[in-house]
């Protein structure tokens, strides 16, 4: 049975929602103690709160969890793309601009499902679709997951 890239990004992104939601609670509570502390030294809140910023730039989504949630399915999102590119295009390279879909907010062009998208834009911009609540959570997220992998390959 041939799945397509959609529904392989459509089962990712159910998941990835669930996970970050489960995050984003741990999240706030740690932002909100991180503000108490400094309003407990006397600051009002405005300025605790930027006084968390000037350390956590992204608020409540710098917080760990967050990271690891969405550093999780970016790099599943990504092991999908390059398994689907190495079956369906020899020797073009995971990264060549023109493999990659605008994004999941393109949905005016006819696509037949095996588009592929970048792990960033199906992850940021694709949130808008399921819960906005959690897209405005992560508007200001900047995070570009880079490591090594198990066989020392960096990603």
């Amino acid at each position: 049975m041939i799945v397509s890239l959609a529904s392989l990004y459509d089962e990712i992104l159910t998941r990835y929602v669930s996970d970050l939601a489960e995050a984003r609670g741990q999240a706030l509570a740690w932002w909100g103690e991180l503000v108490a502390v400094e309003m407990r030294e006397g600051r009002p809140k405005a300025e605790a709160e930027h006084l968390c910023r000037m350390r956590w730039p992204m608020g409540a989504a710098s917080h760990p969890r967050i990271v690891e949630v969405y550093r999780r399915y970016f790099l599943e999102i990504g092991r999908v793309n390059e398994e689907f590119l190495s079956q369906e295009i020899v020797d073009s390279g995971f990264n060549d601009p023109a493999l990659w879909d605008v994004g999941p907010e393109d949905e005016d062009e006819i696509d037949d499902g095996n588009a592929v998208t970048q792990p960033a834009a199906l992850l940021l911009e694709g949130l808008g679709r399921r819960d906005m609540e959690l897209r405005n959570f992560m508007l200001h997220f900047v995070f570009l997951p880079i490591g090594m992998d198990s066989e020392g390959i960096i990603r």
